[in-house]
C-alpha cells in the first residue's frame, strides 16, 4: 500500500483511535499562533481521514492536478492540520514541498522558483514573507488558520489518487550548507521501509519534537501508525516540559536530536524525573558526542539509547546502533537498516576499510 492507503486503513480499523497528539495547541482555534499553554488537541484517524478527505476536494475545486507541486509552508505549531495538509496532497496525485518555515524571504524565494509550485498551504503569518517574493508559479494560497473551517465544507468520501510507487511523493531541500538548498526527489516507494498494513494496536505513544519541513520530522508523520502507535508532538521543545510530559504521558518510544537531548540531561529533573516508560530513545540528525549518549544510557538502563543517522538524499534510509554496541564502538552511527550503504571514491569504486570515500 501507498502513504496515502495507510491512513485509510487504519480509520477504516481504528477509527477512534486518537493518531496523532498536539502537546502545545493551546485553543484549537488559536488562529496557528499556538498557546503553549499546556493544552491538548488530539487527532483520531477518522478525523485525520475526513479532514485530508476534504481539503483534497478543496485543492482539487482550486486546480491542483495529478503532478502538481504544492508547498507546505505552515508552523509546527499547526501539526494536526499540516499533518492533514500532506496527505491530502498526496490523494490529489500532487507531490509536497515541505518549506522551512525559518528561512528570510530571498531564501523562500529560491525554493519556490525552483519547485515552482502551484499553490501553497500555509497561514497569515507566514503570508507575509510570502508577499516579499516573487513566486510567478502559485495560484492558489490556502490559510490553515483562518480558511480551514471553510475548506472542511467539502465531501469527505473515500478518495484514490492515481498514483504509483514510481511517483514522486515528495520534494525535499537540504539545508544548503555549503551552497543553496537542493531539492531531493522522494518516491512514493521510498517511503515504505516500515510496511504498511494493519498492525496491533498498542496505543503505546512515540514523542517527538522536529520541525515538520524536516526528514526526521516528516518521519513521524505516518510510521508511528504502522506500528501500532500514536504519536506525541512537541511543537516547543523544553527540556523541563519533555521531562514532565514523559511522566505524565508514559511514552515508550521518543527520538530528540543532540542538541534536546543536551538540554534534558542539563535540566535540574534530569536525575530524578521518572523516565522508566521509555523503551528506545533514538537520537540523530546531528553528531551525538559519545559522553552525552553515554550519560543518558546510564540514565534510562532498561532502554535501548541508539544513535542512528541518515542523510535527506537517503529517503527513508538510515543506520541505528543496536543493543550492548555502545561500548564497543563509541561515536559510531551503527549499522544500516532496511538498506545497504557503501564508501566509494570518486569513480564510484567501493574503498578499502579506512579510507575516505563518499556515501
Amino acid at each position: 500500500m501507498l502513504l496515502v492507503d495507510q491512513l485509510a486503513h487504519m480509520a477504516a480499523h481504528h477509527p477512534d483511535e486518537v493518531a496523532y497528539s498536539d502537546l502545545d495547541s493551546g485553543d484549537d482555534d488559536h488562529n496557528g499562533i499556538g498557546a503553549g499553554n499546556g493544552r491538548e488537541s488530539d487527532l483520531t484517524f477518522a478525523q485525520w481521514e475526513s479532514g485530508a478527505n476534504r481539503l483534497t476536494r478543496t485543492l482539487v475545486e482550486r486546480g491542483v492536478r495529478p503532478g502538481d507541486r504544492v508547498a507546505l509552508y505552515l508552523e509546527s505549531t499547526h501539526v494536526l492540520r499540516w499533518i492533514q495538509s500532506y496527505a491530502a496532497i498526496h490523494r490529489c496525485g500532487a507531490v509536497a514541498v515541505p518549506i522551512n518555515t525559518r528561512l528570510t524571504a530571498p531564501e523562500l524565494a529560491s525554493i519556490l522558483n525552483h519547485a515552482t509550485p502551484v499553490a501553497v498551504v500555509t497561514s497569515n503569518l507566514l503570508t507575509q514573507v510570502l508577499d516579499r517574493t516573487d513566486a510567478p508559479s502559485i495560484r492558489q494560497r490556502l490559510l490553515a488558520d483562518t480558511e480551514w473551517d471553510s475548506m472542511m465544507q467539502a465531501d469527505d468520501g473515500p478518495i484514490r489518487p492515481p498514483i504509483t510507487d514510481d511517483d514522486l511523493a515528495d520534494i525535499m531541500y537540504t539545508s544548503g550548507t555549503t551552497g543553496l538548498p537542493k531539492g531531493i526527489a522522494v518516491r512514493h516507494r521510498q517511503t515504505h521501509i516500515i510496511p504498511a498494513g494493519t498492525p496491533t494496536w498498542s496505543g503505546d505513544a512515540w514523542l517527538v519534537g522536529s520541525p515538520l519541513f524536516t526528514f526526521a520530522g516528516l518521519s513521524f508523520v505516518y510510521n508511528p501508525m504502522k506500528m501500532g502507535m500514536r504519536c506525541l508532538y512537541q511543537s516547543r521543545f523544553d527540556a523541563a516540559a519533555w521531562l514532565e510530559t514523559v511522566e505524565r504521558r508514559r511514552p515508550k518510544f521518543a527520538f530528540v536530536v543532540p542538541a534536546m537531548a543536551q538540554l534534558i540531561t542539563l535540566e535540574d529533573r534530569f536525575d530524578t524525573a521518572d523516565l522508566t516508560s521509555i523503551e528506545m530513545l533514538s537520537i540523530g540528525s546531528a553528531p551525538l558526542p559519545p559522553t552525552l549518549q553515554s550519560r543518558l544510557a546510564n540514565r534510562l538502563p532498561n532502554a535501548t539509547v541508539s544513535n542512528s543517522y541518515s542523510m535527506t538524499e537517503a529517503g527513508t534510509a538510515f543506520t541505528y546502533m543496536p543493543p550492548g554496541e555502545l561500548e564497543r564502538h563509541p561515536g559510531s552511527v551503527g549499522i544500516p537498516m532496511g538498506t545497504e550503504i557503501r564508501i566509494a571514491d570518486d569513480d564510484g569504486v567501493m574503498v578499502a576499510p579506512g579510507e575516505v570515500g563518499e556515501i
